[in-house]
């Protein structure tokens, strides 16, 4: 009885202790959502609200700033799955400038997946010729060039496992003074040009980083027309390979993409060139005046000979930390290894043969100082085999004319 009359006398106390509150119940108080919010979250679960709260603010203010930080990833992960110029610029090539030089640096070295066999360009302004070419497998060089007007164009394609490539810009003494951006094929491409030289450069969605160089080319909407047709090309499914050289010839190197080919062989330091290009946009470079028919194995070859025969070489030398050693041939052993050198033989001592497969449509291009009967056989003993596409570039240079020559 007396615990019930004293817990009667404390409700009688709070009652009268808290009787101005109460009367003001019926108020209409503007709670604020974020207070609102509180109050529900208390409510639905006292412990885990008072957890929070003792929580230091900076540790409170470090997860806001991770929530953020992941929306914004899932909005870039969003922009990147519908934007190629997106993900390119996320995950592709950088670029830095000094002087006349612009690197191209890509830390991800990732390889792209389903490469094709190879990148072409897909037409050149007419007058153009085919004059020297090292293709890859996804990657390689073109080079062409315009008698009449002395113009050069050069291609390349990189794949991602360069990982660094540096060129340059001709004549500029800062590169990025001449820096534009324009667009190629949808993506946003580096455009740097100086007086003489224009260098176009971009990268597609995969990471393959592409260059188109001209020099004494002042047309840039017909240079961006050819980097827009610029394609990949997967090759016709097989590749030749030379069954017979000349005695004395030792193979160089062969350079081999999808439906092209560039071969080297070399002899007392002189080369022996082999080229081959399916699908060809324009003719190989040729000597001047006309050129002698052969016939192939049913197929018409023209055949420019030598002016004159070619002088017997007492082989080459090389200098190391001083010393000049003489080839064996065209090889030097320098400790543990060896160096292949050689060089194109004088323009008078050189033999050029060319001719088209037209099944295939692959025109092809034979040069040494030879005569017409060995440049004949070598035809003659031609193989089909499969292709063997070459690796793609590690880092590489492409430097033309006078390169860091920045004030």
């Amino acid at each position: 009885m007396d615990e019930r009359m004293l817990r009667l006398a404390l409700m009688e106390a709070n009652l009268e202790r808290f009787r101005e509150v109460l009367e003001g119940t019926d108020r209409d108080w503007n709670w604020s959502p974020r207070y609102l919010r509180s109050r529900t979250r208390l409510l639905a679960d006292p412990f885990g609200w008072a957890k929070r709260m003792a929580r230091p603010v900076w540790r409170r203010a470090a997860r806001a700033a991770a929530c953020v930080a992941l929306a914004c990833l899932v909005t870039l992960g969003g922009l990147m799955a519908v934007s190629p110029t997106v993900r390119a610029a996320v995950l592709g090539w950088l670029h830095q400038v000094q002087d006349d030089l612009v690197t191209f640096i890509n830390p991800e070295r990732t390889a792209a997946e389903d490469a094709p066999g190879g990148w072409r360009l897909s037409e050149v302004p007419e007058g153009f010729v085919l004059t020297d070419l090292s293709p890859k497998e996804s990657s390689g060089y073109w080079r062409y060039y315009e008698p009449a007007s002395n113009a050069w164009l050069w291609f390349a394609v990189y794949t991602p496992e360069a990982g660094e490539v540096t060129t340059n810009v001709d004549g500029a003494s800062d590169a990025g003074e001449g820096h534009t951006t324009v667009t190629v094929q949808g993506y946003e491409a580096d455009l740097f040009q100086s007086e003489g030289t224009t260098l176009l450069t971009w990268q597609n969605e995969a990471g393959y980083l592409f260059m188109l160089r001209a020099t004494d080319f002042d047309d840039t909407e017909a240079l961006l027309s050819m980097a827009e047709g610029v394609e990949p090309c997967e090759g016709i499914g097989v590749a030749w390979e030379m069954g017979w050289v000349p005695e004395g010839y030792e193979p160089m190197y062969r350079d081999e993409g999808a439906g092209a080919v560039q071969q080297v062989w070399v002899r007392d330091g002189t080369t022996l060139t082999w080229q081959y290009v399916t699908d060809p946009i324009c003719p190989f470079e040729t000597p001047e005046g006309e050129p002698e028919e052969i016939d192939l194995r049913g197929v018409t070859g023209y055949y420019w000979a030598a002016e004159e025969e070619p002088e017997e070489s007492d082989g080459t030398t090389i200098t190391v930390n001083g010393e000049e050693i003489q080839a064996e041939g065209s090889s030097v052993t320098v400790g543990d290894v060896t160096i292949i050198t050689g060089g194109s033989p004088d323009t008078e001592e050189t033999g050029t043969l060319i001719w088209t497969d037209p099944e295939t449509n692959t025109a092809f291009f034979l040069e040494g100082a030879l005569d017409r009967f060995d440049l004949r056989d070598m035809v003659t003993f031609m193989e089909e085999t499969e292709p063997q596409l070459s690796s793609p570039t590690k880092r590489a240079q492409a430097i033309t004319g006078t390169a860091g020559s920045g004030d």
